[in-house]
């Protein structure tokens, strides 16, 4: 789910489904779905701190409701790797479940209102109750790495170092990596970024197709499908670099990467270039979000760009202050 291979298997299940009347793949495949949402329950209980609650609460809605995990993923998973293994041994035993007692799906869908679809009901609604509540027991019990100065809501206070970005005691400006024009955010076509669930979200409508870095910093993982890169300011900000809407399915098609995870990147540095064009002609929308994922409540963060303002690479976009 998190590389978005799971739409590799859906010609095969919808093939089952409408050659056989119903799919064994389905069942199993969506462990994951119902794991990533335990996980935005245990942390929503576990944590103290409000911003990690409100992406976790933001993040369980969605996938509950419709099996959408992108805020988890994005969120949670990428900054808490134990939580990620949590929710991977979870979802395979939910598959191992699924496959035993031989559950299938009879059409293609997700979410609690779904259940009934598969068949045996009961044999389906056990492998996702074991796939999210045990994910969710296993983060209450043991924790998911989260450090206990963040835990209660302070910032940390130590100095930063090339192995440690986890300061905030530096102020971020973080500016445009694209030129273009701003897109109000409840404009964007897709309700997980619209609703900024995943952190304060500015859009652009990118006329120029290199995404260039906001700060100085690090690179904290380019995607194997290059739509997108995180990284980490030398103040301790977190930003996700997401271009365009869906295009994880593209696979890396258009897209060129000029760094490397844990590289070492100053402002205005090119991180990856992209081919507009193209995505607009396979049915994609271009546009390209910058999305901070971990402002905590010791800070203030200010928004400079204004809805359908054109702005060129290095526009100041946000300015993140410690209070």
């Amino acid at each position: 789910m998190v590389f978005g291979l799971h739409w590799a298997i859906i010609p095969i299940i919808l093939s089952n489904i409408a050659t056989n009347g119903s799919d064994p793949i389905l069942a199993i495949a969506l462990g994951s779905v119902w794991a990533a949402s335990g996980a935005g329950l245990g942390v929503l209980f576990k944590t103290k701190n409000a911003q990690l609650k409100e992406i976790a609460a933001s993040g369980l809605i969605p996938g509950l409701l419709s099996g959408v995990t992108e805020p988890i993923i994005y969120g949670i998973f990428f900054r808490y790797k134990r939580s990620f293994a949590y929710a991977i041994a979870m979802s395979a035993i939910s598959g191992v479940i699924a496959g035993v007692l031989q559950v299938k799906a009879t059409q293609l869908a997700g979410g609690i209102f779904t259940i009934p679809t598969f068949n045996p009901i009961w044999g389906y609604a056990l492998s996702a109750a074991v796939a999210f509540f045990g994910t969710a027991a296993l983060h209450w019990i043991f924790g998911f790495g989260e450090e206990p100065e963040l835990a209660s809501g302070k910032a940390e206070q130590k100095g930063s170092s090339e192995e440690d970005f986890k300061t905030t005691n530096v102020d971020t400006v973080i500016t445009s990596p694209v030129a273009g024009a701003v897109v109000p955010v409840k404009d964007i076509n897709d309700s997980v970024f619209s609703s900024e669930a995943m952190g304060a979200t500015v859009a652009v409508d990118p006329s120029s197709n290199v995404v260039k870095a906001p700060f100085s910093g690090k690179v904290v993982k380019v995607f194997p499908t290059l739509h997108a890169i995180g990284l980490l300011s030398d103040g301790g900000v977190e930003v996700l670099i997401h271009i365009g809407l869906d295009t994880v399915n593209l696979n890396g098609e258009g897209f060129t990467s000029h760094v490397k995870d844990n590289q070492k990147v100053t402002a205005g540095q090119d991180l990856i270039s992209f081919d507009v064009e193209q995505i607009k002609a396979k049915g994609y929308d271009p546009v390209v979000l910058i999305i901070v994922t971990n402002q905590n409540e010791q800070q203030h963060l200010k928004k400079y760009a204004v809805s359908n303002e054109q702005v060129t690479a290095g526009n100041k976009l946000l300015e993140i202050n410690n209070k």
